[in-house]
């Protein structure tokens, strides 16, 4: 999933974040369309019992007394000591170039590209303070300057660009956008082999896994006081479970009962994943557009509602009432008497009259 793209069918209701909306036009989302992107980036943990971004910045954020210089030099050392493209003794080249790289695969270039600042006609990033007074989450974080979510990078694909690892170590990363716990959890570990920043010997394969289980990597926890605990990656059928608790969104393809180390070599899949994996287009308003008439509907559209309804039954009382005396008509229409109205005269039909 670190290759990602906006080729998928627009998300609806699907609670993942994040946007261009589309039809993209770079700069607004009046309309508060659904988006199709299935954006990602790539941020370095301490660890991944944190689920949150490492020190990228070095120093106190509330502190004003530092200035703009002062700031970027202690960011850049934060970043360079954490990154696998640590070199000992580094030039300040060296230290520059290692920190763009950390900061392409964190914000994919939105602020510096030339042509993604082009088509959204010079503009800047949404502040946080402009984030903050969208106040529908929809259009907020589906906004085409909203380059928190990854939203103004215009290429389709996520690009990375090649990247020189010269930093032994295990650096635990995931995406800031796309680690999104209602529906997916997107971490992982990069490990290198070699000398780490503090000058100990990494070997990934002894240090960070354990023999039976295919040399799944394991990153240390430091928020627990035991050994890792590893376990293989196993699931069994929820879609077709009969027993209560069957998912139609749920996994098709696992191992249905799991002995000793078996493990998942190949893709799951599920019986019904419109949201993510449907064909077309999707849908293409918001969930706030799709809305339930009743709870959130105007004073004005309700009794637009009752008036219309009200002329619906009186048209249709009419047309049954004309509908059934075309009907009787048709059936008498052979009758002696058929048609003959004479007997509704004043004072009654005439005694000579056969009823």
């Amino acid at each position: 999933q670190w290759t990602g793209s906006d080729y998928n069918p627009r998300r609806g209701c699907n609670d993942a974040e994040g946007g261009p909306p589309d039809p993209n036009n770079f700069i607004d989302n009046v309309n508060n369309d659904n988006a199709r992107a299935d954006r990602n980036n790539m941020m370095i943990m301490s660890s991944m019992a944190f689920q949150q971004p490492a020190d990228y910045i070095g120093y106190d954020a509330d502190d004003e007394s530092l200035s703009f210089d002062a700031k970027l030099a202690s960011a850049k050392a934060a970043v360079f000591a954490m990154s696998p493209c640590y070199v000992a003794g580094a030039s300040q080249a060296q230290i520059d170039a290692c920190y763009e790289q950390m900061m392409r695969l964190a914000y994919q270039d939105q602020d510096t590209n030339s042509g993604y600042i082009l088509l959204r006609q010079g503009r800047d990033c949404l502040t946080e303070d402009e984030l903050d007074a969208i106040n529908n989450k929809n259009a907020r974080e589906q906004h085409p300057l909203n380059c928190a979510k990854i939203n103004a990078a215009i290429a389709p694909y996520y690009d990375a660009g090649p990247m020189i690892m010269t930093a032994g170590g295990i650096f635990p990363v995931f995406s800031s956008r796309n680690n999104n716990h209602s529906n997916r959890d997107h971490t992982g570990i990069l490990c290198v082999n070699g000398v780490d920043a503090s000058s100990s010997t990494v070997d990934c394969i002894s240090d960070f896994t354990e023999e039976g289980f295919q040399n799944v990597l394991q990153d240390n926890n430091p928020e627990v006081n035991q050994a890792p605990q590893f376990a293989a990656a196993v699931c069994n059928d929820e879609a077709n479970a009969n027993d209560g608790t069957g998912n139609n969104n749920g996994a098709a393809s696992c191992l249905a009962f799991a002995e000793d180390d078996d493990i998942l070599r190949g893709e799951t899949f599920a019986t019904e994943q419109q949201d993510s994996d449907g064909r077309g287009d999707g849908d293409k308003e918001s969930c706030e557009r799709l809305r339930e008439f009743g709870r959130d509907a105007s004073i004005e559209e309700k009794v637009g509602l009752a008036i219309g309804l009200l002329f619906v039954g009186l048209g249709t009382a009419w047309l049954s009432y004309y509908l059934y005396n075309r009907y009787k008509a048709r059936r008498n229409a052979g009758s002696t008497f058929g048609g003959d109205k004479s007997w509704q005269k004043k004072g009654g039909a005439a005694t000579t009259d056969v009823i």
